[in-house]
């Protein structure tokens, strides 16, 4: 079989829409070999798009391998392969039976865990905590809790219809009215969390790795898409996103046995390296010479889309890019490698696949984004118009603007893009501004 090779990127065009960036066939044939095909067996047998097959696959090892294999990324940083999903599609279109069929060997390590629990704990004399590799609609303490007491400090929130999950995520137990997004934010980048409670337990989780799998339907996907902080907040770009049709392929070939079973035994390698993560961090993997290669062309393609998008909530997700192609990257290179997977370094063929994969997932997201900043560059526009009304001039410090009315330099970025004939962003001299006189400032000018 001939080798992939990375096919040139071409540079980012202001006038070319990021759907033309790509074929919008998903890049399975890109998957190693005995995953592919068992990918497309999924789908075939469960009438469900590729695309859904696939994300659910790298879900199911992603939340499998937990914090067991890291990866060298660039100036000093370390990741693992944790990976957050959020895809929005009909009820009855096959999410549930696909998610089944490959969730299987982590349900069973899942109530292995409970049965030796069951016994631990009938014969200790505190309660011990049950074992979770996965949560479905937990609270944020829950998923905390989680992180703290599992190997490596790994957990998923995995579910195949989370209205529940989300609902948590845009904040049903918080009583600031705010999105209860904490654990997901530090989850992903593994930075440290803190719960502490004066009533109830407090935890402490030094490198948490938490992986995501939410599935919902498209109109709660719309919802949390149109809340300002799931954006603003750096989450969104998190997650890689798409909403689907709800058009069903025809009924194929069932999934051939061989390919069952080669996923099975990999799922129980990657479940293996989640047991054995103990010094993981201390010994990170790192990308071939070759891989580095495409990984840097792929970081340039990421530069110029970042200099070209005058779009600051979608340029949040490209600024993610390369960071996630290297984790789908080190998802594949764990199924390929098993319970090697910590003596190799990455080869070019999964880094390659890994890229086109989240080059994939990108004009998706952007997608939803771009619905949802309409409505809220509007609500700012009349914000922001009224201020000026109430001041009675036409040109406001920047500085003003955040101290007095809390309008912050991103939301003006955001204003001056999706308004450029009604708003102007330069600097002045502020004398005739509310705000410091006789210097130079950032100034916001409304149009005459």
């Amino acid at each position: 079989m001939t080798t992939p090779t990375l096919q040139t990127i071409p540079p980012a065009d202001h006038h070319q829409s990021h759907e033309d960036d790509i074929d919008d066939a998903f890049p399975i044939e890109l998957f190693p070999h005995g995953l592919a095909s068992f990918i497309k067996g999924v789908a075939s047998q469960s009438r469900v798009p590729i695309e859904l097959s696939a994300t659910t696959a790298l879900s199911v090892i992603s939340a499998s391998v937990g914090a067991g294999v890291v990866l060298n990324s660039v100036e000093g940083r370390t990741l693992r392969p944790n990976l957050f999903f959020l895809v929005g599609m009909l009820s009855g279109l096959g999410k549930s039976v696909t998610f089944d069929q490959m969730a299987e060997p982590l349900a069973e390590e899942q109530e292995r865990l409970v049965d030796i629990w069951k016994r631990e704990s009938a014969e200790s004399d505190k309660p011990l905590p049950m074992p979770t590799l996965t949560l479905t609609d937990a609270t944020s303490e829950s998923v905390a809790a989680s992180l703290s007491e599992n190997h490596g400090n790994a957990c998923g929130v995995i579910s195949p219809d989370a209205r529940g999950a989300i609902a948590v995520l845009e904040g049903r137990y918080q009583k600031s009215g705010g999105m209860d997004i904490a654990v997901y934010l530090y989850g992903w980048t593994g930075d440290a969390i803190t719960y502490k409670r004066k009533t109830g337990p407090s935890f402490y989780v030094r490198k948490p790795c938490l992986s995501a799998m939410l599935y919902v339907q498209p109109d709660k996907l719309s919802d949390l898409c149109s809340r300002e902080e799931f954006e603003g907040s750096g989450l969104a770009a998190r997650f890689l996103m798409m909403r689907m049709g709800s058009k069903k392929p025809p009924r194929g070939k069932p999934v051939d046995p061989g390919d069952r079973m080669r996923w099975n035994e990999a799922i129980s390698d990657a479940l293996f390296l989640r047991r054995m993560d103990t010094n993981a961090h201390e010994q990170p993997i790192d990308l071939s010479p070759e891989a580095e290669a495409v990984r840097d062309e792929f970081e340039r393609y990421q530069d110029e889309l970042l200099e070209s998008n005058a779009q600051p909530g979608i340029r949040s997700v490209t600024s993610r890019l390369v960071e996630q192609a290297m984790r789908i990257t080190l998802v594949l290179h764990c199924w390929r490698n098993g319970r090697r997977s910590r003596e190799f370094p990455v080869i070019k063929e999964d880094m390659i696949a890994g890229v086109a994969v989240a080059r994939w997932f990108y004009p998706k997201a952007s997608e939803l984004l771009a619905e949802v900043s309409v409505s809220h560059a509007e609500k700012l526009k009349r914000r922001v118009t009224q201020i000026f009304a109430k001041e009675k001039v036409n040109v406001l410090s920047l500085r003003y603007l955040r101290k007095t009315h809390g309008v912050f330099e991103d939301q003006v970025e955001r204003l001056v893009a999706a308004f450029p004939a009604d708003f102007q962003q330069h600097q002045r001299r502020t004398a005739n501004a509310k705000g410091p006189g006789g210097r130079m400032s950032p100034v916001l000018e409304l149009a005459a």
